[in-house]
């Protein structure tokens, strides 16, 4: 596998952008749906802070030697998770790093779970995008991964 190597294959990239980014926007169309305004705070609150600010920002991509090493990034591309990523860090997370980037993770696709079930037509996407994006991190990406300080780091 590429990841154990540091890179990725482009079906890698397409795969986890494509679902990861599926699942909030589909979420964010669920909320506004009903209440544009709370869709534009869920998109501001995670992809925005969250992700781009928090996880990449500070918490996770700063430690993750793929991006720093090999330039790979399966997230996003490589060349914007560079100009998000300000200094790289090599030391563990603390525990409030640890539970903000657990909030985030999951908090992305829990929140619009309720607005998602109310609008018939985008449960079954919404699900398949999950389950797509999920199932790979965990039974494939987690499992090679390098980066020693992420706290799902199932590789040791």
């Amino acid at each position: 596998m590429l990841c154990q190597k540091g890179r990725f294959s482009l079906f890698e990239q397409v795969w986890m952008q494509l679902s990861f980014h599926s699942v909030w926007i589909l979420g964010a169309i669920a909320i506004f749906i009903e209440n544009p305004i709370l869709s534009i705070g869920y998109v501001i609150v995670f992809p925005v802070f969250g992700i781009l600010f928090c996880i990449m920002h500070s918490w996770i991509c700063p430690r993750c030697p793929h991006i720093r090493d090999h330039s790979a990034c399966v997230q996003m591309p490589p060349s914007i998770t560079k100009r998000i990523i300000k200094k790289n860090v090599n030391k563990p997370m603390n525990i409030f790093e640890k539970i903000g980037f657990f909030i985030v993770l999951y908090g992305i696709f829990v929140v619009p779970i309720y607005w998602i079930i109310r609008t018939k037509y985008l449960i079954i996407p919404f699900f398949i995008f999950v389950l797509m994006h999920y199932l790979a991190y965990y039974l494939h990406f987690c499992r090679k991964c390098l980066n020693i300080y992420c706290p799902q780091n199932m590789s040791t």
